[in-house]
């Protein structure tokens, strides 16, 4: 009897013995120009974002807060490593995603912090939309398992990303851009 209760406490203390992780990451937007159809002098506008291919999955750019690091501070960090590219800025915070999982038989609990982030360049561009083609080169970080970055339409992305959660990231995101955009 005393060894199944010993196995129980283990079991439970297994259980319940989780690392928390904090991370952080963005959503990386610009606006550009869709021509009209039909009309070639009538251009809307739509909103693309940053998606990178990380292991073989469509994800958006995140990673964990480093020790003493603050984490609007880790998300433009992360961002900028994982895509290669400099002087991000961050627009707002959209919103923080949990979720938990097992990695070399431990448990984590994580906590993501997600951004929404511009380059400065297309900050200058929305200036005079006649620019804002202007392409920035990426780099993919492929110590990370990244083989691409990409820009795509925001629904493209929604229909695109792998997890649950990063769907709710990028939905609450449209939200807010919408309430923005109409303020």
């Amino acid at each position: 009897m005393n060894h199944l209760i010993n196995r129980v406490n283990h079991l439970i203390t297994r259980v319940t013995k989780i690392k928390n992780i904090n991370a952080a990451g963005g959503v990386l937007f610009r606006e550009s120009p869709v021509p009209n159809k039909g009309d070639s002098t009538e251009v809307s506008r739509q909103i693309e974002v940053v998606l990178i291919k990380r292991n073989g999955l469509w994800d958006i750019p995140k990673g964990k807060v480093e020790k003493h690091e603050g984490i609007a501070a880790a998300a433009v960090r992360e961002v900028e490593e994982e895509i290669g590219v400099s002087n991000l800025l961050l627009t707002h915070f959209i919103t923080s995603t949990e979720h938990t999982y097992e990695q070399k038989g431990k448990n984590y609990f994580k906590t993501t912090f997600w951004y929404g982030m511009v380059l400065p360049v297309y900050v200058e561009l929305s200036k005079d939309k006649s620019h804002i083609n202007e392409e920035i080169e990426f780099l993919a970080q492929e110590e990370e398992g990244i083989t691409r970055v990409e820009w795509v339409p925001l629904d493209f992305a929604l229909s695109t990303v792998a997890f649950d959660n990063l769907k709710d990231v990028l939905l609450r995101f449209k939200d807010q851009i919408r309430s923005m955009v109409l303020s």
